[in-house]
């Protein structure tokens, strides 16, 4: 007869690893974060890319902020012409897809607000020279109904960082992040404008996420303009960062249950050569 002491022992070992197994998935999220403005009336804001140094500056500030730990996984910022959307600065990660929109309109001088630095060092409080100049060239996109997807396979938690900014108009980004066979999650910031004067408003707004099991692999987003002045001209969209951590190599669920029937079949040998 297997001794209580002897079956313990066995139970302890499986009961562990169906535990440790139970324990890899976790709930994932999708959390709305903070509009910030960056400018107004075309004043001109800092933003970097540059690995360690991604950052940004809003017009009239003195401090830069960090953009996530300061090394983004991908990035692409978008200016317009009368006819497409042009890519002029993307990152290598192959994790933001292509910008498009359903309305479009040929970038004017008041669309360039901001200072870019791609591949230049921004040095201290952005002091050197941008790869893209505010009031030179055109760093934000004239156009509305804008839409995209971020691929976030294998990637455990992050944040998306969204540019862009409107004359007069109301406006609201949404993002929705899925995977399959998993209940899609989804995060809004709406900014009503209103009657505003003839101010234009430059804004970065951020998203986190958690994904932790690894089950969702995709975050689209849409962008558009709505109220009286919501025409094609009052939208400025510059684009999109994302900062993330990868996940370990772990083993998958049917790897784990390999693992605990061994473990448990090593078990019952030593319990058989102790009788």
């Amino acid at each position: 007869m297997l001794s209580t002491k002897r079956f313990t022992g066995v139970a302890v070992v499986a009961g562990a690893l169906a535990l440790a197994m139970a324990g890899t998935a976790q709930a994932a999220t999708l959390t709305a974060g903070t509009a910030t403005q960056v400018s107004l009336n075309h004043s001109h804001w800092d933003i970097s890319v540059f690995d360690g140094k991604a950052e940004y500056k809003p017009a009239g500030a003195t401090t830069p902020v960090m953009l996530g730990d300061g090394t983004l996984l991908d990035y692409r910022f978008v200016t317009s012409t009368t006819s497409a959307v042009n890519t002029y600065a993307q990152g290598t990660g192959n994790r933001i897809g292509p910008i498009s929109s359903g309305a479009l309109a040929a970038s004017a001088a008041e669309d360039k607000w901001a200072n870019v630095w791609t591949s230049n060092d921004p040095g201290t409080n952005f002091s050197t020279t941008p790869n893209f100049a505010a009031g030179v060239d055109n760093t934000h996109a004239r156009m509305r109904d804008v839409s995209g997807a971020i691929d976030i396979t294998g990637l455990t938690d992050g944040i998306l960082y969204f540019g862009y900014g409107v004359f007069l108009a109301s406006n609201e980004i949404t993002v929705t992040m899925t995977g399959a066979g998993q209940p899609d999650l989804t995060a809004s910031v709406q900014l009503l404008e209103g009657a505003i004067g003839t101010n234009n408003r430059g804004w970065l707004t951020d998203f986190s996420f958690t994904n932790d099991d690894l089950a969702y692999d995709t975050i689209s987003y849409d962008w558009d303009l709505f109220g009286a002045q919501a025409s094609t001209t009052r939208g400025r969209f510059m684009g999109v960062a994302l900062d993330g951590t990868a996940a370990n190599v772990i083993p998958e669920s049917s790897t784990l249950a390999l693992l605990a029937m061994g473990l448990l079949g090593l078990a019952l040998v030593a319990w058989r050569r102790r009788k």
